[in-house]
């Protein structure tokens, strides 16, 4: 019992995995890539915050499943044991995707996969900034996170505010009043199309402050699983190199490379100018900044 109390996958003959990343990072391309090949499962977001849908994302499971709604809620580490770190035919590595956010949803859960350093961690990052963003604030206002999921703007948004960089490395040393502090539903709608949005405005302050607190986020998370086997990739990797970065991927969970498919598109491919109303102002504000760069990107 102790055995299986400290590793979250015992007895599991195959690979145990997570997509560690923040959100607008490519982690969807990513999963789902990873997903059509014979021999890896890729769950979704399975421990986001919506407390009524489950994001398996995986042929076989019950996104609306009563029992794994409550099983998750009771006992988060049982519910990835019996659900997603069970026994699995043929697959040889199995992992889901895990946001920095996630952290704050279910009490014990970052600990249990931090200090079970057997799960090999991909651990996706975007270098620009910039980018991901203005892409999480286009998602804020319409409510529109991916293309085939909507959820209610006003809710997303609520959430979305919420969940700031520095709120979730402050969870990680209060758990308990973090998970009591997001429990609530937020009710996942079919998208038929993209949601009408108008450019965005971020301050100056704004910005500079998100710099600040991504850094933060990615060299905790790094700590956090600096023991687990660990490929580091960027969005912007990825999106140069699709096949050596899903082949690189690939021989990291032990698996025979294989070409891979890719179904969703880039969702917002806009040049900044045309996504971020003060454009102009920001970059003569940032243009001696370590990361002008990344209006160019």
């Amino acid at each position: 019992m102790a055995e299986r109390s400290r590793h979250l996958a015992a007895g599991a003959d195959y690979r145990p995995f997570l997509i560690l990343s923040d959100a607008r990072t490519g982690s969807t391309l990513l999963a789902q890539a990873l997903n059509s090949h014979a021999e890896i499962i890729c769950f979704g977001e399975v421990f986001n915050f919506v407390v009524d849908f489950i994001a398996y994302e995986v042929e076989g499971y019950d996104p609306h499943s009563t029992a794994d709604k409550a099983l998750r809620a009771r006992d988060p580490l049982e519910f990835l044991r019996e659900r997603l770190y069970c026994a699995h035919s043929g697959a040889k590595a199995v992992g889901f995707k895990f946001h920095y956010r996630h952290f704050w949803g279910h009490e014990g859960l970052w600990e249990a996969l931090s200090a079970d350093t057997p799960i090999h961690v991909i651990h996706l990052a975007r270098r620009n900034q910039l980018r991901m963003c203005v892409s999480r604030r286009i998602a804020d206002a319409t409510g529109v996170w991916r293309e085939d999921v909507q959820a209610p703007a006003q809710q997303v948004s609520a959430l979305a505010r919420k969940l700031t960089p520095s709120r979730v490395i402050g969870a990680l040393r209060r758990p308990a009043q973090a998970v009591a502090s997001v429990r609530r539903t937020v009710n996942p709608t079919p998208l038929h199309q993209q949601a009408e949005r108008e450019p965005v405005t971020i301050s100056e302050q704004e910005l500079n402050q998100f710099f600040k607190e991504s850094d933060l986020q990615v060299a905790q998370f790094t700590k956090l699983f600096k023991d687990h086997p660990t490929l580091s990739i960027t969005y912007e990797e990825m999106i140069s190199d699709l096949d050596g970065t899903f082949a690189e991927a690939q021989e990291f969970l032990g698996v025979e490379p294989q070409r891979l498919r890719v179904a969703n598109r880039k969702q917002n491919p806009e040049p900044l100018r045309d996504l971020l109303a003060n454009y102009d102002d920001l970059r003569a504000a940032f243009r001696d900044h370590s990361n002008a760069w990344m209006f160019d990107g």
